[in-house]
């Protein structure tokens, strides 16, 4: 119901992607979006066992929690974007694009679509677009320290003098830590 990953799928994806993920790690946080699969106590159990805790962001705002929103994919369809225009150049190309000579089918658009995505791909993870990608995680507040340094550097979209809460200090670990952050609406 919820996109394509129904609740089985998730679990599936929770016990052997992300087991692989985290390996030996002792405690781990992971970032979801609040799809019903995500919320389902069957996923939430699924992570906690990998000694995980789901953290649910705000519903309808992963442009302000998630680097993907914050800017990758719009970035990303602009270089295929340009991919595609550079492409079209040609005359001949061009010609066969809009069915003036020779149309391709439907299975050639799909290929040549792929290729340009995976060359806009290619060029956003070169290291000419690290700075980016890198602050993408940052203003999202994905790479955010326990001990609170470089929290000014957390600056979700559209969310001016944003500031983020001081950290919290624990005394000791808690057996009984929260599988989740989810808050049940009334």
């Amino acid at each position: 119901e919820n996109a394509w990953a129904d609740t089985e799928f998730s679990c599936k994806w929770a016990n052997k992607t992300l087991k692989d993920a985290v390996g030996e790690v002792d405690h781990f946080a992971l970032f979801c979006d609040n799809l019903t699969s995500q919320v389902s106590n069957d996923f939430k159990s699924d992570v906690s066992k990998l000694s995980g805790v789901c953290w649910f962001g705000l519903p309808n705002a992963t442009d302000l929690w998630q680097p993907v929103d914050a800017g990758y994919a719009e970035l990303l369809k602009k270089l295929v974007t340009q991919k595609f225009h550079s492409w079209l150049d040609s005359e001949d190309n061009s010609d066969r694009w809009y069915g003036n000579t020779d149309p391709f089918s439907a299975k050639e658009r799909r290929i040549l679509i792929t290729n340009w995505a995976g060359e806009a791909y290619e060029k956003l993870i070169s290291p000419e677009y690290n700075d980016f990608r890198w602050r993408l995680w940052q203003k999202t507040g994905c790479l955010i320290t326990a001990d609170g340094s470089d929290d000014s550097k957390i600056q979700p979209e559209g969310l001016t003098d944003y500031k983020v809460p001081e950290p919290c200090i624990f005394i000791e670990a808690s057996a009984e830590a929260p599988i989740s952050n989810e808050v049940e609406q009334a």
